[in-house]
């Protein structure tokens, strides 16, 4: 996570101790979390000021912002060759299979 931070301060030409006390934060705050979690509140704050997600920042997921790769990611999706081959695969699938897929489809899109 403090590696992260670190990498979104020098993307946007400011330091960790700058980031720290523009958000309001004693100045080595941000330091002591290569030691320890923050608070969520505090995490969230780092987050928005970067406008990026908490995901990110904790190393859940490498998309900065769900919101702002949406486009990228289903870019990278649709370019991967098991998607295709999972798409011509799909007209050979029985019916059941079929309705399975679209169970979790709805499922996913329901989330």
């Amino acid at each position: 996570m403090f590696e992260r931070i670190k990498n979104l301060c020098i993307e946007n030409g400011i330091s960790i101790k700058e980031l720290s006390l523009s958000l309001g934060f004693g100045e080595n705050v941000i330091y002591s979390w290569k030691q320890k979690t923050p608070g969520i509140d505090k995490l969230q704050k780092v987050a928005d000021y970067f406008d990026v997600s908490t995901d990110y920042l904790l190393g859940r997921t490498d998309l900065k912002s769900l919101n702002n790769n949406k486009n990228e990611l289903i870019q990278k999706f649709e370019k991967r060759p098991e998607t295709k081959r999972f798409l011509v695969e799909l007209s050979y699938a029985d019916i059941e299979s079929l309705k399975q897929l679209e169970k979790v489809w709805r499922a996913l899109h329901d989330k």
